[in-house]
């Protein structure tokens, strides 16, 4: 059935490559789920979560902070995270949130590792699924381990690429269940985010053409495509009926207008507008800061060079896949970086065939292979022993090179003493090398040190310290909440917080709603003042950074600067006058002030110690009145 068949490889080689996925990659994708609090979109998705747990209410999620219908994005995402905890499977914090996430960003991973099994074999499944893990901000910026959507649209590109794949290389037998998994993906991508899945079809399409004959053997099957197309559309269209019957047109407004012809077009949020060429200077400066331009452009230059040059179409399906819709969402004039997201695995796998070609020209070229050297081995059972012994010692040594490069040095002392470090690449090299050598290795010597010196491209940020991120700190508002419950029940008070003026981001909602909010528009000018000084009825204030400034408090030099924002809310002047001042405060990243009247205090302390960009403010008390002379 196949003009080329797969690169062969051992079932051993194949167990052994998704074993290294599986622990260095898939297992930290669930790592500190709970270390960093819900920011932007992950928010707004986590209260609608939480509000169909409190209200019953499935199939009108609802929206921040106004609790009014959510119709930007079909709600199986919330349906599927919103049923994880009901049914225990979740816990009802911030890990839960991410579980489901976590979970996809593993089997994407997976996905990954056997497509560039099929591409070039295992060296390019492992090093395509270790290279989409290092690139650091589809894990961090609105990543795969958020409470976002770009997990499961990423993971349904890639399975569903990976079965297209196995729908154009397998036998007619076996293509059906191909069928089923891909109309399976493309309506979990459709139902998570609408539009978003659109270039999914085309995507399978471009990859059975890419095969010779493939378009044909692609429209003598339609009899299975069309099932397909009918049970998505089945699994499809009850929601939307659903929200036609009761929401009429209000909600295809949102959904389509809005959110969709408004949102690419530049007009609901102009800051979105970037020029044609966004995606490839966001990539282009994002491998920069990491260090990752030579490999990826290796691997670009891989993928094009065996799917066009050599006519391996496998790998021109592949590149189809990043080239053609990175193309198109280029022509819109709305952009935003997470969009491009699941069109980055494929350039994984360029870097994956990258390595996994020069691993095997270091072992296959005829200089190599002709290169003998016995070593040890001439000298009787005793040398072949020792050639055995050194043989494992040089394996020990590579590894040692390929770990200091990956993670960091290796120091092994007790008691203060230090009696072994490695620290760097070449040193571990060059003794492996010695000691193959000796083993009468000196045929294979070139492999090792080719893969070594990938590891060295491929990884400039060593993995311990990707998996040291992943243990960041840094949720401030959930441990004000925290402390501030904690507080209020110790004192006897009711909770609460007040938000008097400045821009904020969904984050604050979503967290203190839970104590009760008071938004500045539904109080007076005495609020401030009461929630300040009044024992009794003091609560956490929040200021805009411009407001606390003008009611006296003092920023540090050392502060980040101030970003300009519109609050909508006049400048605060408290009616009374405070009469003790500011209390101490905390100035976040986004330009928010939190002051914690007395009751509250101590919680400036625990906020600090979880927050990764936070400066102290200390209580300003006003102006001892002067005596007037006798």
């Amino acid at each position: 059935m196949t003009d080329e068949a797969p690169l062969q490889h051992s079932r051993g080689a194949w167990w052994a490559g998704l074993a290294l996925v599986l622990t260095l990659v898939c297992a930290p994708s669930f790592i500190g789920l709970a270390q960093w609090e819900m920011r932007s979109d992950e928010a707004i998705y986590s209260y609608a979560v939480e509000r169909i747990l409190e209200t019953g209410e499935w199939l009108t999620p609802r929206s921040i902070p106004d609790d009014g219908p959510f119709y930007e994005k079909p709600p199986l995402k919330f349906w599927l995270v919103a049923g994880g905890m009901r049914l225990g499977v979740l816990p009802t914090d911030d890990a839960g949130m991410r579980g489901l996430d976590a979970f996809a960003a593993a089997l994407t991973f997976i996905y990954l590792y056997a497509i560039g099994c099929r591409v070039r074999g295992p060296i390019a499944g492992v090093v395509a699924a270790l290279t989409l893990f290092s690139f650091d901000e589809i894990l961090i910026e609105h990543g795969l381990r958020s409470n976002n959507m770009e997990a499961a649209l990423v993971l349904a590109y890639t399975a569903a690429f990976y079965h297209a794949l196995r729908w154009t290389d397998g036998e007619v037998s076996t293509r059906g269940r191909h069928v089923v998994a891909m109309a399976g993906w493309f309506v979990l991508a459709f139902l998570t985010k609408f539009v978003a899945a659109l270039f999914l079809p085309l995507v399978v399409a471009l990859t059975m053409a890419a095969r010779p004959g493939g378009v044909g053997e692609l429209a003598r099957a339609w009899r299975s495509w069309l099932v397909a197309a009918a049970g998505s559309l089945v699994l499809i269209a009850p929601w939307f009926l659903y929200e036609t019957v009761h929401a009429g047109r209000e909600f295809w407004t949102i959904l389509l207008t809005a959110h969709v012809l408004q949102r690419f077009a530049g007009v609901l949020h102009p800051e979105h507008l970037h020029p044609w060429h966004y995606y490839l200077t966001w990539l282009w400066e994002t491998l920069g800061r990491e260090g990752s331009r030579l490999a990826w452009t290796a691997g670009l230059v891989a993928l094009v060079w065996r799917g066009c040059a050599a006519g391996d179409w496998r790998a021109r399906a592949v590149l189809l896949w990043w080239a053609v819709p990175f193309l198109l969402i280029s022509a819109g004039t709305s952009k935003l970086f997470h969009y491009a997201y699941p069109y980055l695995p494929p350039l994984a796998i360029g870097v994956g065939l990258a390595a996994a070609l020069a691993v095997g020209a270091l072992g296959s070229s005829r200089w190599v292979t002709s290169w003998r050297w016995a070593g040890l081995s001439r000298l009787g059972t005793g040398g072949a022993l020792t050639a055995r012994v050194c043989t494992a010692l040089g394996v020990v040594a590579f590894a040692l090179g390929a770990w200091a490069v990956m993670a960091g040095p290796v120091t092994v002392q007790f008691a203060g003493i230090r009696f072994f470090r490695s620290a760097i690449l070449w040193r571990p090299a060059v003794i492996g090398v010695v000691l193959w050598l000796l083993a009468g290795q000196g045929s294979r010597v070139l492999r090792p040190l080719g893969a070594l010196a990938i590891i060295w491209v491929l990884f400039p940020t060593p993995y311990a310290k990707h998996l040291a991120f992943l243990f960041r700190t840094d949720h401030p508002i959930r441990t004000m909440r925290a402390c501030a419950l904690e507080a209020a029940a110790v004192g006897g008070l009711k909770p609460g917080v007040l938000h008097q003026s400045g821009d904020l981001h969904h984050a604050y909602y979503f967290y203190l709603r839970h104590l009760g909010w008071t938004p500045w528009y539904a109080v007076g000018k005495a609020e401030l003042q009461r929630r300040l000084e009044v024992p009794g009825q003091q609560s956490p204030v929040i200021l805009a950074r411009a407001d606390y400034v003008r009611l006296g408090g003092q920023v540090p030099a050392e502060a980040p600067p101030p970003v300009a924002t519109t609050t909508g809310a006049p400048p605060v002047t408290p009616e009374p006058a405070l009469t003790e001042g500011l209390p101490r405060g905390i100035l976040l990243s986004d330009d928010a002030v939190l002051l914690f009247p007395r009751p509250y205090d101590a919680c400036v302390d625990r906020v600090m110690f979880d927050a990764v960009a936070a400066t102290r403010l200390p209580a300003v008390r006003p102006p001892t009145p002067q005596q007037p002379p006798l």
